[in-house]
């Protein structure tokens, strides 16, 4: 994985620069195996970022890219945040954009279109992990429901004004508190809806108490 790669390149520098391998230079070249042959070969980068065949650009998707249909308000969250603990274990990006991923996406699944769809629920959720970010694209079914307008309207909410029960302002903030950048997108003819949500590094200044005013 690209994790283990840096591991072994940066073993393998510190050596050549502690003289143990002198006048070595360093140079790392991955090859992608299928069935017994060399099928593709090239730099880290030129491998992981901008593979030139098929099957190893499915091969890289798999270690960068987590999908997950959710047809039902009984899905097990848990589940899902394992599966993107372990995507993000893989690629050594545990820290603060783990945790805001977590959070942004417990808020917009748990909170806002399991209240706001009807039935049958169909969300579809595909995460990229990218160098210094994290990607959501999440498709949803139904009538044409613009999220990113929505939720930024219901953040403009002044804080004690919500109604009872009605946590959708507060869910609101909290989304755009973890959001670098968001992108709502509906084809006409079509009967999905889509946003895309950058999620940052850290939340915006003076926003993360939203967060554990919630909790």
């Amino acid at each position: 994985t690209p994790g283990l790669i840096q591991l072994v390149s940066s073993i393998l520098q510190g050596a050549a620069k502690k003289r143990f391998l002198r006048g070595w230079t360093v140079m790392i070249k991955i090859f992608y195996m299928d069935e017994g042959i060399i099928y593709e070969e090239g730099t880290p980068e030129e491998i992981f970022e901008n593979p030139k065949k098929d099957k190893t650009l499915q091969f890289v998707k798999k270690l960068f890219v987590l999908e997950e249909e959710i047809l039902s308000r009984d899905y097990d969250f848990e589940v899902l945040v394992k599966k993107i603990y372990k995507q993000m274990t893989q690629m050594k990006s545990i820290g603060n954009i783990w945790h805001n991923s977590v959070l942004l996406l417990d808020e917009l699944i748990n909170n806002v279109l399991f209240v706001l769809l009807e039935d049958p629920l169909h969300i579809h959720l595909r995460m990229e992990c990218k160098k210094d970010s994290i990607v959501l694209n999440v498709e949803y079914g139904g009538t044409e429901l613009d999220l990113k307008s929505l939720l930024l309207e219901k953040a403009k909410s002044p804080v004690g004004t919500e109604k009872q029960d009605d946590w959708l302002p507060v869910s609101a903030r909290i989304i755009n508190s973890y959001a670098e950048d968001m992108t709502y997108t509906r084809q006409e003819g079509e009967l999905r809806n889509r946003i895309r949500i950058i999620v940052s590094e850290s939340a915006k200044k003076g926003r993360r108490t939203f967060a554990s005013r919630r909790a």
